[in-house]
């Protein structure tokens, strides 16, 4: 019978698991995946049932996909709402974990395993995703946890358990197989060495022929498509090595920003910590089952990640139960109260570093900044192009704004016929804003950049993680000021008039690590009409003090307007717009700063600004507040 200690003990880490989980579901935006598992769980249940287990409509085997199309039917599309769906999976594999760890090893390690996953960063990364890596951790740690109860019991019930979450597992993701032939490992080793009955080690056997003829036809589909490779992804560790520090510190820390020695420190610690759940622990032959399955499982994910040359950390969030299992049981036959407690607090404050680095927007794809940027800074008037198309439905989830939005290619290269293409693409528009997801998959070759580059000045470009957003002005020739532009009729030196400025942001940080990492910047439109032909001008726009102090200059690229459409071949009545970053020194003191505008001849000299006292040759346009 359960204690009541015991039981409010392991209440309270599921509880503080799951609430660490929904604070910070909505700490990342979706990313391209995600929002392709939604459009496709949105699609025809017919057609995930008809295509459940081969690679069509995705490489995957459908179960998630299934799931997910009841689960929004239930709960809507919102980020949280989608994302939920991996919460419940990763609370129910708290519970699972606790409840049979504990009737396997015992109460202690129980409530160390449970410790461990309730802030285990790779599986709380995993529940930031509305894709089956939780749902695969759920159903692989399960099948294996009745797999031992199997082992230990030879109880029917425990092998069909078993047999239903491996195969579950199974057909979750590819990667599933590597579940189901670590358990395979286990029931092969007991059969051939344990000391059960022959009918028990016959009942494994049958159990894992059952789970492998029902995989049987994903198992075949999976096979034909070995070596292939997603170009999304991180190339794989280059050695074997790398693989295992990689691997191995990555299920307690996942990915932190900490040093090799540090992460093999880490791998070094769990490694003695198994060794030693086999040495000291209870129930030595069940241990040695799980480590066979936790070095097999690990086996798989490294001939699968260096064959297929395909690696995300992610993928192997599943193996997670399996080792804060063992490092529970290792924690806990530690003999002295003291030595538990350091080796306890020393895993948990690895996980925390792990953990605090996933509080960072720049650790995900961030459509939502690239998003909010074009709203901010595009109209009605001008046309987003997003590149990959793989990126399109991610990015029209969270955009808000008045401009078309179109996705025509996957990736472009120098081989297509751009000159014919992008004209009829960008017809009638003001400005093209490029969304590159990904670059180096949309546009491998700078093919488009480079296009938009040769013919039109560059507006302004930020970078968010993985989607950089590039602006480029189609019509700076304009013969009136656009509504959102400030009036003015400033002329300089007799010979250039600024007819009119936009500051869009009227307040902003000294230090930016989400658009244009590390500074923040102000951009400023200004519109310019020359008095007489064969002008020849140059502005300089920068931010000052209360008194002067220069605390920015103006990003100089070599595609703004004056340089694709030089002011001497302007003409009287036309009006020019030009576009200015100003980067801001991030140890900028706070406050109001100053918005200046100077403009140089040819000589060098600056002109002086007409009908001021003393021919002042600077003028304020605006003021914008600068913060922290």
């Amino acid at each position: 019978m359960l204690h009541k200690t015991v039981f409010w003990g392991l209440a309270l880490i599921l509880l503080t698991g799951i609430m660490l989980r929904l604070a910070l579901v909505n700490v990342h935006g979706l990313d391209g995946d995600e929002t392709f598992s939604m459009g496709l769980a949105q699609g025809s249940l017919g057609d995930l049932l008809r295509h459940f287990a081969d690679d069509q409509l995705d490489v995957h085997p459908k179960l998630h996909f299934v799931l997910l199309h009841v689960w929004i039917n239930l709960t809507g599309t919102s980020q949280a709402g989608l994302r939920l769906s991996s919460v419940l999976a990763d609370a129910l594999l708290g519970a699972v974990l606790m409840a049979l760890a504990r009737r396997l090893f015992g109460t202690r390690p129980a409530l160390i395993a449970g410790l461990l996953w309730s802030i285990n960063p790779l599986l709380i990364w995993a529940t930031q995703q509305t894709r089956m890596y939780a749902l695969l951790a759920l159903l692989a740690g399960t099948a294996w946890l009745c797999l031992l109860h199997a082992l230990n019991t030879s109880r029917p019930v425990w092998w069909i358990a078993f047999a239903l979450a491996a195969l579950g597992a199974g057909y979750s993701h590819i990667i599933g197989a590597v579940a189901i032939a670590a358990s395979g490992a286990a029931i092969l080793a007991w059969a051939v060495f344990g000391s059960g009955t022959l009918r028990a080690r016959l009942a494994g056997v049958i159990a894992l022929g059952v789970v492998g003829l029902a995989y049987l036809p994903y198992a075949w589909t999976m096979w034909q498509r070995r070596g292939d490779h997603s170009p999304i992804a991180e190339r794989a560790p280059e050695t074997l090595g790398a693989f295992v520090r990689r691997f191995g510190s990555g299920l307690l820390v996942h990915q932190p920003p900490l040093s090799d020695g540090w992460l093999w420190a880490i791998l070094a610690v769990c490694v003695i910590l198994l060794i030693w759940a086999f040495v000291a622990g209870p129930r030595r032959p069940l241990m040695a089952a799980a480590l066979l399955m936790l070095v097999t499982a690990g086996a798989g994910m490294a001939w699968f990640a260096l064959s297929n040359d395909i690696f995300k950390t992610k993928f192997f969030a599943y193996v997670v139960p399996l080792f804060v299992l063992g490092l529970g049981v290792g924690v806990s036959a530690i003999p002295t109260r003291w030595g538990r407690g350091v080796v306890l607090a020393g895993l948990l404050a690895a996980s925390l570093v792990g953990l605090a680095y996933q509080l960072d927007p720049t650790a995900r794809d961030d459509f939502p900044a690239a998003a909010r940027f074009i709203e901010q800074y595009g109209d009605a008037g001008d046309v987003v192009i997003v590149v990959s198309n793989y990126g399109e439905p991610t990015f029209m989830f969270y955009y808000e704004g008045d401009s078309t939005v179109i996705a025509p290619w996957y990736s472009v290269n120098r081989d297509m016929p751009l000159d014919d293409l992008l004209p009829f693409v960008t017809e009638g528009y003001d400005t093209v804003w490029l969304a590159l997801f990904v670059p180096h998959l949309g546009d491998p070759e700078g093919a488009l950049q480079g296009w938009f580059q040769d013919r039109y000045p560059l507006r302004t470009e930020v970078f968010p993680t993985t989607v950089t957003v590039k602006g480029y002005d189609l019509r700076p020739k304009t013969d009136h000021l656009p509504p959102e532009a400030v009036p003015l009729d400033i002329t300089f030196g007799g010979r250039v008039v600024l007819r009119g400025f936009q500051v869009v942001a009227d307040s902003v940080a000294r230090r930016d690590y989400r658009l244009h990492p590390p500074s923040g910047w102000v951009h400023v439109t200004l519109y310019w009409e020359v008095l007489a032909p064969d002008t020849t001008f140059q502005p300089e726009v920068r931010i000052e003090g209360p008194s002067g102090e220069v605390y920015s200059g103006q990003l100089t690229r070599g595609s703004d307007t004056f340089a694709h459409v030089p002011p001497a071949t302007w003409q009287p009545g036309q009006v020019w717009r030009s576009d200015v970053d100003l980067n801001l020194n991030p140890d900028m003191p706070t406050g109001e700063a100053k918005v200046v505008v100077r403009v140089m001849g040819p000589d060098g000299a600056f002109w002086p600004v007409d009908g001021t006292p003393d021919n002042q040759n600077w003028l304020i346009v605006d003021r914008v507040h600068i913060t922290r």
